[in-house]
């Protein structure tokens, strides 16, 4: 089917992405071009790591974790962190999609993954930037902090308190 083709294609190209990000953030030079004389990412996904590179060369965040993983012993539920950096002497969250379209998931996810950080390292992440970037090379970032962080946090409390209502 197209549709499983699609689906395959930008996991693919997540995967690429994240891990070239990975290896960038690890000090490793990132090539377009292999020494065989091949392309190592498409097009697409070279430019969605371009964006990226010139995001951290200019605002130059420190890097306190990448691909972290995190969970919360009191509300049971884990996951993984892309990156948390330090901007600004404070803590943010960074969270790399590589979709066409910002999903109201992705808001929460990032309330979910600031709230058991601060549990099981005692920080106080309010601030979460949702990079996003195409296919087709459109970059947004999408900045969650204050009341809007807030806002989300509480949305977030609410899906777990239903959870454990419907099926706890």
């Amino acid at each position: 089917h197209n549709s499983d083709i699609i689906a395959q294609k930008a996991a693919y190209e997540g995967t690429q992405v994240h891990n070239a990000i990975e290896l960038f953030l690890n000090g490793n030079e990132i090539q377009w071009i292999g020494e065989d004389g091949t392309a190592q990412y498409n097009l697409e996904v070279w430019k969605m790591i371009l964006k990226f590179t010139d995001f951290w060369t200019t605002y130059k965040p420190k890097l306190i974790e990448s691909e972290f993983h995190t969970f919360s012993d009191t509300n049971q539920y884990a996951g993984t962190i892309d990156l948390v950096v330090e901007l600004g002497e404070k803590c943010w969250l960074l969270d790399i999609k590589t979709s066409n379209s910002l999903h109201t998931s992705y808001e929460l996810q990032l309330a979910a993954y600031a709230n058991a950080h601060n549990e099981v390292h005692g920080t106080k992440i309010r601030k979460g930037v949702i990079f996003m970037c195409s296919a087709d090379n459109i970059y947004q970032e999408f900045i969650v902090e204050g009341n809007e962080f807030d806002e989300w946090t509480d949305k977030w409390w609410r899906r777990v308190e239903q959870y454990y209502t419907q099926f706890i």
